[in-house]
């Protein structure tokens, strides 16, 4: 009998967590980037939570222009800035790169440089995104100029 208690205890802790906190309510989120037109090929998209809350940063990777935070990835209900980066390979860069034992490139060793201007990233000037409580996925495409 003893066991089946501790079994119990066990299993109450893993569905409903340790020290009280509660659960973000997270919304999947995913949609297109493009730039002066053009898909973005290479990037990252952070959600950077609003200034005195304190929510999660959110971030997805850019492939072929689209995004996906899903899953355990999924934003968190509240309001975000969004800050965007895109890559692209510094010319002369796949000469340049570390060759391994074999005689194959790293490619993780390729430098890379920014594409998009400040007013995309650091100094982002893309118009604030509000995730609402029980809205379902969410589609948000961003054309950057």
């Amino acid at each position: 009998m003893q066991r089946r208690t501790w079994t119990t205890i066990v299993l109450s802790a893993c569905l409903f967590g340790c020290g009280g906190g509660s659960e973000l309510e997270r919304v999947e989120v995913s949609g297109t980037v493009t730039y002066k037109g053009t898909l973005i090929e290479d990037g990252a998209i952070r959600f950077v939570p609003k200034s005195g809350s304190d929510l999660p940063v959110g971030t997805a990777q850019i492939i072929q222009g689209k995004y996906s935070a899903t899953g355990p990835a999924a934003i968190a209900v509240g309001t975000y800035g969004i800050e965007i980066k895109s890559y692209i390979e510094k010319a002369g860069a796949a000469g340049d790169m570390a060759q391994e034992p074999g005689g194959t490139m790293d490619p993780a060793m390729v430098e890379k440089e920014q594409l998009l201007p400040e007013k995309c990233h650091t100094k982002s000037e893309i118009e604030e995104f509000t995730i609402t409580a029980g809205s379902g996925p969410v589609t948000k495409d961003i054309t950057l100029e």
